[in-house]
């Protein structure tokens, strides 16, 4: 099963209504100032690995935690998916530190 990055790409909806912008193979998920940057090719947010799901749908990030929907590459399924980011990441600008 393919990640359907576009899709990532395209339906990411943050909470201030920014969009995302694709160059090469990153995604930059920014609201003005990069947020976090999206490895098309390693499959990975900064150091978060999603390899587990075919397609996430980001909500929104709270707390330092990513809320968002994925869909199980073992179950099929979609599901709600938290991931905390990395302590070393600032949560305002979403930077390593």
């Amino acid at each position: 099963e393919i990640w359907n990055w576009q899709n990532l790409a395209m339906e990411y909806s943050p909470p201030w209504g920014a969009g995302s912008v694709s160059i090469g193979a990153f995604a930059y998920m920014s609201n003005g100032d990069i947020l976090f940057v999206i490895d098309l090719v390693e499959m990975k947010i900064n150091q978060l690995n999603l390899r587990d799901v075919s397609n996430f749908h980001i909500a929104g990030i709270r707390e330092g935690t990513i809320i968002g929907k994925g869909r199980s590459k073992i179950t099929g399924k979609y599901h709600i998916m938290t991931a905390v980011l990395p302590q070393e990441y600032d949560v305002q600008t979403m930077t390593v530190t």
